[in-house]
């Protein structure tokens, strides 16, 4: 019989975050989802307890940041998606553009030696391939997205994915 344990146990869950999940490269949207310069779109990552913002800055860089205020850790973000030039934060009304850069604090003379360059929104490396947005949730990944999809990634890199619709 097959065991049940790894299905179940709370251990097996952990090592399994942290050996794979924590590690490799994982699809969060497809190009698609945020076609447009200022367009957003928040992803709740369960199996990484975090919740991603992910922009197609005004720039036209694609980025993908924790969705969460540098102040006091609250979410930016509510909506599932949306179009905006800049992510604001209900608690305090820090504003971050779509660089993560921080760009008004309401009373920043209120705060002592406010450093807005370190008070950035903490950004996940992010790669694009044939309209997939896949991030990488280590800051320095042992290998790129293309080195990581491997034979796979050359077998469909002609694929015409853009021609199929989510159903």
């Amino acid at each position: 019989p097959v065991p049940v344990e790894p299905y179940i146990s709370e251990d097996y869950f952990e090592k399994e975050r942290e050996a794979i999940f924590k590690k490799n490269w994982l699809n969060v949207c497809r190009l698609d989802d945020i076609p447009n310069p200022g367009d957003y779109v928040v992803k709740e990552i369960a199996v990484l307890r975090t919740s991603l913002l992910i922009v197609h800055g005004q720039d036209g860089a694609i980025r993908v940041f924790h969705n969460v205020c540098q102040h006091r850790g609250n979410h930016l973000m509510s909506d599932s998606k949306g179009c905006s030039k800049f992510f604001s934060c209900g608690f305090h009304g820090w504003v971050y553009d779509s660089q993560g850069k921080l760009v008004n604090v309401p009373d920043a003379e209120e705060f002592y030696d406010l450093d807005r360059d370190s008070l950035r929104l903490k950004q996940l490396r992010c790669e694009v391939w044939n309209g997939f947005v896949f991030f990488h949730p280590q800051a320095e990944p042992d290998q790129g997205l293309v080195e990581y999809l491997g034979e796979l990634g050359e077998l469909l890199k002609d694929y015409p994915f853009e021609q199929m619709r989510r159903v």
